[in-house]
């Protein structure tokens, strides 16, 4: 082979090295830049997960607040009137207390008829006004003594009675809804010393028998 063709063959392989080389390195490139594209692929979806975790929980702590803005406007909606409410409520202890004035007064029993059926009606309309607004008496006689609600105006020595029985309501008690508008005051039962001592001694043998 001629020296010439012989050079040419070689320029002509070395050329196609270097194509197949290049074309190597382009596709190296390519490869690169797929992973960095599939990299901040990846990176955008976690983001975009992450700020939609973020918006939901946005949106939680949202409606959490909404509800209970609604339910605080709502207790003090019901609770604005409290005050005047206490200051109304002696008005019927008032009433109450010349309904029984008139019932025990036989003497002059029919001269009061009209007066007491007006008298009655404006109470019993007063009574109504209040339940529109969740104001109720509640009941304390017979019952078990609790601070929460009564006010022990008086205690009797009883030995016939539960310890801590409520004996007589001397003014009624009222609650807005479940919560305790006015305590009622009450007399309270309460064991003879001589009774509790019997008591606390019977107890005390009980638990060592039970030993």
């Amino acid at each position: 082979m001629p020296e010439g063709d012989r050079t040419d063959n070689i320029d002509k392989i070395e050329e196609e090295f270097k194509e197949e080389k290049k074309s190597e390195a382009e596709i190296n490139e390519e490869k690169k830049e797929f992973e960095s594209m599939e990299a901040l692929i990846n990176a955008i979806e976690e983001e975009k997960e992450e700020l939609k975790d973020k918006y939901l929980r946005a949106l939680a702590n949202y409606e959490n607040l909404r509800k209970r803005a609604i339910s605080e406007k709502q207790k003090a909606y019901e609770f604005a009137h409290e005050e005047l409410f206490r200051k109304i409520l002696p008005i019927l202890d008032d009433f109450k207390r010349a309904f029984e004035s008139l019932n025990n007064s036989e003497k002059h029993k029919d001269d009061y008829k009209s007066f007491y059926e007006g008298i009655r009606l404006v109470r019993s309309n007063f009574e109504n006004l209040l339940k529109i607004y969740n104001v109720e008496p509640f009941e304390s006689l017979g019952e078990k003594f609790d601070p929460s609600k009564h006010e022990a105006i008086h205690v009797i020595e009883h030995n016939d009675e539960e310890e801590g029985k409520i004996l007589e309501e001397t003014e009624c008690g009222y609650k807005i809804r479940d919560r305790v508008l006015r305590p009622a005051k009450v007399i309270v039962a309460k064991k003879g010393e001589a009774k509790q001592e019997k008591n606390n001694e019977e107890n005390k043998n009980e638990g060592g028998k039970a030993e």
